[in-house]
């Protein structure tokens, strides 16, 4: 995708033809060389790409010379690795105006990494953005403290500064598997004017279900996590050596990811329970033992139609009380299938997330509008 060439402009107007909005939406987060073919999987309403990495701009430019009017964000991802940048690093400007370039909204802030307690990092971060202009959304890569000790600050400063926010929760696995940390990002979503979740695994439905503008989850494990880093930002590259990654799925019934080969070892334990049997528009009503010699194009196939097949349920939802509370049942059915297919006996964790959730009290916080002033709604880019 790096060597093609400006998408086609309209020739009427000299501008690229608009994308759909991105509010409400499950947006497929990949990396910026991903293949066509698995971009192709997030071309349905409610959808949309987020391409990681330098290459991210030249990647949506590369989509757009095909017929394509789904959501389209770019994330630089500055924030990662060992030697990740602090967040009071200064935004490159090339790297705004080129999303400008291409036509995409929010554009998405190439933002450094807020560790804990780093006021100065948050508030520099939102006050570029806020300065960058309305169509600017805030990248916020945040130490795991940020959605529990320090949460109230947190919300003061996004608040204050009224600039959207995208969220990128670090953790060394999964950043909303504590009870805590969904009250925390809940009343961020109820105080905050606009908020959205990046590099998002099962979090990604949860943050929608609960008031998120939009939502991405990573199609790779490696962006749909965010681990500390074992070094300090700034601080030399450590080597490593690299060993690929087994490719991971939706385990369909509990809603969690993991290795296919784990999900089909624990449908044969299971005795061929029913209870595996998936109707995703790749699986077809078969069970998941198929997928372990299928391609890997088939099995992202089963991943997103499960994970925006929940999405739209989650839409057509009202919004509030409804749309948590049909997210909670989901969370309850999760628990509910993780014994019925005895997966505790199996060496499986229970699904943090839906675990976390469904503890979660539907009551908003009580005192979080004596907590907070009340503020001015800004504007939300599309």
């Amino acid at each position: 995708m790096r060597s093609a060439p400006a998408p086609r402009r309209d020739t009427a107007s000299g501008s690229l033809p608009v994308l759909e909005p991105v509010t409400g939406c499950l947006l497929i987060q990949v990396a910026s060389k991903e293949p066509l073919e698995v971009v192709r999987l997030a071309d349905r309403a409610g959808s949309g790409v987020v391409f990681t990495g330098a290459g991210a701009i030249e990647a949506i430019h590369a989509v757009r010379r095909h017929p394509w009017k789904r959501p389209l964000l770019a994330d630089r991802r500055r924030y990662t690795g060992t030697a990740r940048i602090r967040g009071t690093a200064s935004f490159a400007p090339s790297w705004l105006a080129g999303q400008r370039d291409a036509g995409v909204t929010p554009v998405l802030t190439d933002s450094g990494y807020i560790g804990d307690g780093d006021v100065t990092a948050l508030r520099a971060i939102l006050r570029q953005a806020a300065e960058a202009g309305p169509d600017v959304t805030a990248v916020l890569p945040l130490h795991e403290r940020w959605l529990h000790q320090d949460r109230a600050t947190l919300i003061a400063e996004v608040t204050a500064h009224e600039a959207p926010v995208a969220l990128v929760l670090e953790h060394a696995e999964d950043p909303l598997a504590s009870s805590e940390a969904v009250a925390g990002l809940t009343e961020l979503l109820r105080n905050a004017p606009s908020v959205a979740l990046l590099g998002a695994g099962i979090a990604g439905l949860a943050a929608l279900a609960f008031g998120a503008q939009w939502a991405a989850v990573g199609v790779r494990a490696s962006l749909r996590s965010y681990p500390p880093a074992a070094r300090e930002p700034g601080s030399m590259r450590q080597r490593r050596r690299w060993h690929p990654v087994p490719q991971e799925i939706v385990a369909a019934p509990v809603l969690s990811f993991s290795r296919i080969d784990t999900v089909v070892s624990a449908y044969a334990a299971s005795g061929a329970n029913p209870g595996w049997v998936c109707r995703c528009s790749s699986c077809h009503g078969r069970t998941p033992e198929w997928l372990a010699s299928a391609s890997a194009l088939d099995a992202d196939a089963h991943t997103v139609d499960v994970l925006l097949r929940h999405a739209e349920r989650l839409r057509r939802r009202t919004p509030g009380p409804a749309r948590e509370q049909a997210w909670r049942s989901l969370c309850l059915q999760a628990l509910s299938h993780y014994d019925e297919l005895g997966l505790a006996a199996l060496g499986w964790r229970p699904p943090g997330v839906a675990a976390a959730c469904a503890a979660a009290s539907p009551k908003r916080s009580p005192n979080a509008e004596d907590q907070f002033r009340p503020h001015r709604k800004r504007r939300v880019p599309a």
